[in-house]
């Protein structure tokens, strides 16, 4: 997403690469709590991770946030986090894909 923003003179906000392999990837792929192994019901571990990560961006001064892994929406799926915009990127895709292939599908 980066590049697409900054090309679009918006300037993307992102965890360190510790944070992100801690939080995130963490909250994602680890065989104890991950959300790929438990994803029926979404361990609580990956749940206060992701919201961790989510408030380091929020301190960052991020304006909204990108839910960019499809695991993400999961874990939190309000429209926003203490106020900052949360955009689900894979309901999105879809909104996207259905406009393009049928566009008076969405004039419902």
């Amino acid at each position: 997403y980066n590049n697409e923003l900054m090309k679009n003179n918006l300037q993307p906000i992102v965890l360190s690469k510790r944070k992100q392999e801690e939080l995130v990837d963490a909250s994602i792929y680890n065989k104890d709590f991950g959300i790929k192994s438990f994803s029926n019901k979404i361990d609580k571990k990956a749940v206060k991770n992701i919201e961790e990560a989510i408030e380091s961006l929020i301190d960052k001064k991020a304006d909204v946030i990108i839910l960019g892994c499809t695991e993400l929406p999961l874990a939190i799926n309000t429209k926003s986090y203490n106020s900052v915009p949360l955009i689900d990127s894979t309901l999105v895709l879809a909104i996207s894909l259905l406009t393009h292939s049928n566009p008076d599908s969405l004039k419902k």
